[in-house]
């Protein structure tokens, strides 16, 4: 088993979005059932942002909270674009509500062990093991339970932070050498403001989406090209979307084949689900502003 320490080859999937499918080609985990989509072990700005993206995107996402968080450790946070001098504690709370209304479940508990298991993981905590097809480590400097996947090599030199040792070599998204094991935060090696934490944990989030989109055999392409920003009725009045999906599918692939029409319709009604009402932004624009006002709450 390679460990996590180790760089993979550059044609390693895990590693590389150049792949390509082609129609014949079947989703990795079809045969296989598990708890979750996606496990996010650590629930700071990192963790949280990740799962905001990917909740946000329909993937069943659990976030795991079970140690301590430096960003508690600060006064004030006085340079978060948007926000200027807010209590940690309450753009923590903010947060971790944001990722809940996006569809995350955040639950405190700690996580002991990652083990394989078929193409996804176990995940033990305290009181039970969860299945989970992706984990993204998000938990700073903790990181103990990742000694067995890594088969006890993690040193990678000194991050960027003198109390923390040991971290996770990875891509620029997140990916490490373990197929389905994502990094971000601290624990990737990444400066420690939080800003660029939850800046990164995003990224990551996307990373994470795309690849999934390719599990279900998207082609990289139109995986790439995913994001989540929503936009008004009228954004896509004269746009040929059928013309562009085909534009971007590999030469090898009949658009006309059933089974690649099926997947150019699913993802049309995405691109098509990223519109808004005006009742609907008026309705989301209230919520947002219901969570800004906890900072006030006395």
């Amino acid at each position: 088993m390679r460990t996590i320490s180790e760089q993979p080859d550059e044609d390693n999937a895990t590693m590389d979005e150049s792949d390509e499918r082609t129609e014949t080609d079947q989703p990795a985990t079809e045969s296989m059932a598990f708890d979750h989509d996606v496990v996010i072990v650590g629930g700071s700005a990192a963790g949280l942002a990740a799962g905001v993206f990917t909740a946000r995107h329909g993937l069943e996402t659990l976030v795991l909270r079970g140690g301590h968080t430096a960003l508690l450790r600060c006064s004030l946070l006085e340079n978060y674009l948007g926000l200027t001098n807010v209590d940690p504690a309450d753009f923590l709370e903010v947060a971790t509500e944001q990722a809940r209304d996006a569809g995350c479940r955040v639950e405190n508990r700690r996580v002991e062990q990652l083990r394989r298991n078929g193409v996804g993981f176990a995940v033990d905590t305290v009181d039970e093991t969860i299945t989970t097809r992706r984990v993204v480590a998000a938990s700073g400097s903790e990181n103990d339970y990742l000694e067995e996947i890594a088969d006890g090599a993690l040193y990678c030199g000194p991050a960027t932070h003198d109390n923390l040792e040991y971290y996770v070599p990875c891509d620029d998204a997140g990916r490490t050498a373990v197929d389905g094991l994502y990094a971000t935060g601290r624990l990737s090696g990444v400066e420690h403001q939080v800003l660029i934490a939850a800046g990164n944990g995003a990224r990551v989030g996307l990373a994470v989406v795309r690849d999934s989109l390719r599990d279900a055999g998207l082609w990289d392409d139109l995986a790439d090209h995913y994001h989540d920003w929503t936009v008004y009725p009228h954004r896509h009045d004269g746009w040929e979307i059928d013309d562009w999906l085909r534009e971007r599918l590999p030469d090898d692939i009949d658009p006309d084949d059933d089974a690649v029409a099926e997947r150019l319709a699913a993802y049309r009604e995405r691109l098509e689900a990223r519109t808004r009402t005006e009742t609907e932004q008026a309705d989301r624009l209230e919520r947002g502003q219901e969570l800004l006002e906890q900072y006030h709450d006395e």
